[in-house]
């Protein structure tokens, strides 16, 4: 597995929400990829479909996505560059867009959401960039990382 993003799609009527997607794509080291979609309407076997939605992601976690994390942290252990959701990260920072440049470990702070999470520049308020959990490739592998140099650093992170 070279890559993978996962997260709920909403599917909206004519004025509210009346079901979701549930979404997990997986991308080969080919290029090849697999898209697995369980969808529900009116809140038909939700509970069901949510339940199963979470033990493919904890097998999947457990299988590949725990291992791409540990090689990605031990990468920047040995001090090696890498770029990730877009991302490149370095020994000095994380350059999370052409514009910022490179942007010390030390200012990085992290933020958290339901279906995303920002990396942001804690001393310039506009330096930011989220990552959609369900559209960019490798977005919580990434959040995974980045979270896990700034505890090693002893960096608190969140927001």
């Amino acid at each position: 597995i070279k890559a993978f993003r996962y997260g709920v799609k909403w599917i909206n009527g004519y004025q509210f929400t009346i079901g979701r997607m549930y979404c997990i794509d997986i991308q080969a080291s080919t290029g090849e990829e697999i898209h697995l979609r369980m969808k529900t309407v009116y809140g038909l076997r939700r509970q069901q479909l949510h339940k199963k939605f979470q033990e493919l992601l904890s097998a999947l976690h457990y299988h590949f996505f725990d291992a791409m994390a540990e090689k990605y942290f031990q990468q920047f252990i040995t001090g090696q560059s890498f770029e990730l959701a877009g991302a490149t990260i370095t020994s000095a920072g994380i350059c999370i867009n052409k514009t910022a440049g490179v942007v010390p470990w030390s200012d990085i702070g992290v933020a958290a959401h339901r279906e995303y999470h920002s990396i942001f520049n804690k001393l310039v308020p506009g330096q930011y960039r989220t990552f959609d959990h369900v559209s960019d490739w490798n977005a919580p592998l990434l959040y995974s990382v980045v979270r896990g140099i700034l505890k090693e650093k002893g960096i608190e992170y969140d927001k």
